[in-house]
């Protein structure tokens, strides 16, 4: 291997590392079990890319199967999790007859709403302008 392969080797080496000890943190810290699962996400997605990387500099296919099966779990896993904690948020609002928790989970009404504060952000600028 070339000096500059080795640079490019080792540098990117040290920027996995860094990022997987920084990941490993926020898993460890939390504090939600959101912020753990995307923190896991991350991780795995690191060690994906790592193995990708092996992949390229020995010039093999032997992890493909490996690196599709793990991402795939990965994927797997956030959708349960997430609809988990939707579902335990609906119990818990329903319990305490609130929607806050319901109104952070639930993205499918934030883009309505978002769009209707833009078209009222619109109507207030065209207003104030004169036409």
């Amino acid at each position: 291997m070339s000096l500059p392969e080795m640079i490019i080797v080792y540098g990117g080496g040290s920027l996995f590392v860094t990022a997987g000890l920084l990941t490993l943190i926020r898993a460890i810290k939390g504090p939600t079990v959101l912020d753990r699962i995307v923190a896991a996400d991350v991780f795995l997605t690191i060690i994906v890319s790592v193995m990708g990387i092996e992949l390229i500099v020995n010039r093999h296919t032997h992890t493909v199967a490996v690196m599709v099966g793990a991402t795939a779990t990965a994927a797997l896993a956030t959708i349960t999790v997430a609809r988990f904690v939707r579902r335990r948020a609906k119990e818990a609002d329903e319990l305490q007859g609130a929607g806050s928790y319901t109104q952070m989970i639930d993205v499918s009404g934030a883009a309505e709403n978002d769009d209707v504060a833009a078209r009222g952000a619109v109507r207030e600028n065209t207003e104030g302008s004169g036409r």
